[in-house]
C-alpha cells in the first residue's frame, strides 16, 4: 500500500479511490505525490477525523446496534418466534458482537465510520462474525439463504442510515453555504 506523508496529512492509495486522513504531524517525506486527491465522503472535519467525537462513535454503534435489533425482530418474527427479550438476546448477541468487531476494524483502518465504506468494513466484520459466532458457539444452522438474507437486510439497514445521515450533512452543509 504506497503512502505518502505531506505536512499534516497522510494519503493512502486503496484500489479506486484514494483517502486522505488528517494525522498527527510527523514530519515530511521525500515520497513522490500520488497524483490528485479524491475527497472524503465526509466533509465534515469533525465526523472525518480519526480522532472521532466520543458523540459520533457512540451515536454510530447505537444505530448499529438497533439495526441488529430490527434484523433480529424481523427474523423472529418471521419464523413466529416469541419477541421476548431473552429470546431477542439469544438470536442476535452473535450479531451484536460483530458490531464490536466492525468499530475495531473501522478503528485499524481509521476510516470515517459514518462514509458508506467504512459502514461496508461494520457490515462485513457483523455478518462474518455474526455468523460464525451463531453457527460455531450458538449451533444454530446457517443455511446459504439465511446468509445472503443476513447480508442483504444488515446492509439496507446498516447502510441506509449513514446514507440518510449523510445526505442530512450535505444538505445542512450546503445551506450554510
Amino acid at each position: 500500500m504506497p503512502v505518502s506523508l505531506r505536512g499534516n496529512e497522510r494519503t493512502v492509495a486503496l484500489s479506486i479511490e484514494t483517502v486522505t486522513l488528517v494525522s498527527v504531524r510527523r514530519g515530511t517525506s521525500s515520497l513522490a505525490p500520488m497524483g490528485r486527491e479524491i475527497g472524503n465522503i465526509i466533509q465534515n472535519p469533525a465526523l472525518a477525523s480519526p480522532t472521532r467525537p466520543i458523540g459520533v462513535i457512540i451515536g454510530g454503534v447505537l444505530a448499529d446496534l438497533a439495526a441488529v435489533l430490527v434484523f433480529v425482530t424481523i427474523g423472529r418474527l418471521s419464523h413466529e418466534e416469541g419477541l421476548s427479550v431473552s429470546g431477542l438476546l439469544r438470536t442476535g448477541w452473535p450479531f451484536a458482537i460483530g458490531v464490536i468487531g466492525g468499530y475495531i476494524g473501522i478503528a485499524l483502518t481509521r476510516w470515517p465510520l459514518l462514509s458508506l465504506r467504512g459502514g461496508a468494513v461494520i457490515v462485513g466484520k457483523t455478518a462474518v462474525i455474526g455468523l460464525v459466532l451463531r453457527y460455531g458457539i450458538a449451533h444454530d444452522g446457517a443455511p446459504f439463504s439465511f446468509v445472503v438474507v443476513t447480508v442483504l437486510v444488515l446492509s439496507a439497514l446498516m447502510l441506509g442510515w449513514r446514507a440518510a445521515t449523510l445526505g442530512a450533512l450535505r444538505r445542512a452543509a450546503a445551506r450554510r453555504v
